[in-house]
């Protein structure tokens, strides 16, 4: 069996049991030192998870719009939040954010159905793509609608973007490319 690690546990383990049997005079092992972290690999929204939160969060409900975002692009909530329609090029399909992680400008892409989705957004004349302007009051939503769903605590609005990662490499995208999207 191996693990995220590749197997480095188990093989440590092999080596040392040939050790201590004298069949190897000793582990190369010892020669390294790895420092392997105990993290537990972080949740993902299913499929079914994600019909349950759009059977709840109607195109009415405040979070409809971040969550759709989010699982277009793989953006982050402050940058979702910080969204303003002058930052969206309906033209060339892309999204300029000024508000990252990073702190600088970045571009993210537009899917033909976001952008469908945007402008018809725009057209009710709501000052901005969402309903938020800060992450402290999307943070506190997404927690009442994952404990109504009865979801895990770590099941989080992050937990967006890395099913965003997850599903675009199971379904062939490069580990480099999808890195240069979520930037």
């Amino acid at each position: 069996a191996t693990t995220k690690h590749g197997g480095f546990r188990e093989v440590r383990a092999l080596l040392l049991w040939a050790e201590k049997r004298e069949m190897i005079s000793r582990s190369p092992h010892r020669a390294v030192s790895i420092k392997i972290p105990n993290d537990p690999v972080k949740p993902i929204f299913s499929k079914e998870d994600l019909r349950r939160i759009f059977e709840e969060v109607t195109p009415r409900h405040p979070l409809h719009r971040p969550i759709l975002i989010a699982l277009h692009t793989g953006m982050r909530s402050g940058e979702v939040i910080g969204l303003q329609w002058s930052d969206i090029d309906f033209d060339h399909g892309l999204i300029h954010l000024r508000h990252t992680k990073s702190g600088r400008h970045q571009t993210v892409p537009i899917a033909p159905e976001l952008g469908v989705l945007l402008q018809g957004w725009k057209s009710t004349g709501f000052p901005k793509p969402v309903h938020y302007n800060d992450t402290a009051n999307l943070a506190h939503d997404f927690a009442r609608l994952r404990e109504k769903l009865g979801f895990e605590k770590d099941k989080t609005f992050h937990a967006i973007r890395r099913t965003v990662a997850t599903e675009l490499i199971a379904n062939g995208a490069s580990v480099f490319w999808v890195s240069k999207l979520l930037r």
